[in-house]
């Protein structure tokens, strides 16, 4: 900043920079509610998973929380929340587990990782994009059953590229060595009648 004027805003920070602010109050009931990064996480579009709410009932669940945009907000001007209970089926481990992340493969990385994801951060892990080793950012995409990945620029990238190979892709490679095997049988057994 010089003379009153901003000359420099960091890229991943550009966007939250130049976009209007968003208004959402965030209650704490007896020193329970979310954390001030869990706060900016929502307010940046990210899910977070939450183990300590309470039904109407007084039943206890777990959910992920995420801010509904697509909603109108409330009479207290805030944006309702989506919630994604565990029926929902989104496990963060087992989602981790479908990329190729070279933090996965030692136990405490992976362990930070997945509580980095839980409270709506987006870390920076490594994976493997055309051959050599790259750098990209991932958030949680709870409503799709996903993962998203971004460019250390805040581009983001095709997930399907730095996934596993996935049982469809195993089923398809292992019908098409079926179907070449039967070809190879075929072309044997019309050489032997001729």
């Amino acid at each position: 900043m010089e003379e009153g004027k901003i000359n420099y805003v960091s890229r991943e920070y550009k966007r939250d920079f130049y976009s209007p602010p968003l208004p959402q109050t965030f209650w704490l009931d007896h020193g329970k509610g979310f954390t001030k990064e869990q706060a900016a996480n929502l307010i940046q579009g990210r899910s977070v998973y939450r183990e300590d709410l309470l039904s109407r009932e007084g039943t206890p669940y777990k959910a992920w929380m995420q801010l509904d945009t697509e909603k109108e907000r409330d009479r207290n001007n805030n944006l309702t929340f989506r919630q994604f209970t565990d029926a929902y089926g989104y496990d963060v481990k087992a989602i981790l587990d479908d990329y190729k992340i070279k933090e996965m493969i030692d136990p405490k990385k992976a362990e930070a990782l997945e509580t980095s994801l839980l409270n709506g951060h987006r870390p920076l892990v490594t994976v493997e994009k055309d051959g050599q080793e790259a750098k990209m950012y991932i958030e949680t995409a709870v409503r799709y059953g996903k993962l998203n990945f971004y460019r250390e620029d805040g581009k983001p990238e095709k997930r399907e590229q730095f996934q596993k190979e996935t049982g469809l892709e195993m089923g398809e490679a292992f019908a098409k060595k079926q179907e070449q095997s039967r070809e190879k049988d075929v072309a044997q057994g019309q050489g032997i009648g001729v």
